[in-house]
């Protein structure tokens, strides 16, 4: 299983954290993400910037992008 890696910008577009996009069933409507972002920061979320890179649940980068 390979995971994608997000940024959570702000309206300045400085980043609050990043996190991984986790797979799910297709919802146009709701994408599902682990980060350590708290629900109090969530607010100052303006962009998200969608990574080339993958990774494994534990990390590890896949060479294949």
């Amino acid at each position: 299983m390979h995971l994608r890696l997000v940024g959570f910008l702000d309206g300045a577009r400085r980043t609050l954290a990043l996190g991984l996009i986790l797979p799910s069933a297709w919802d146009q409507e709701e994408m599902v993400f682990w980060t350590p972002l708290t629900t109090d920061a969530a607010p100052r979320v303006r962009f998200l910037k969608v990574g080339k890179m993958r990774v494994t649940l534990t990390g590890k980068e896949l060479a294949d992008v």
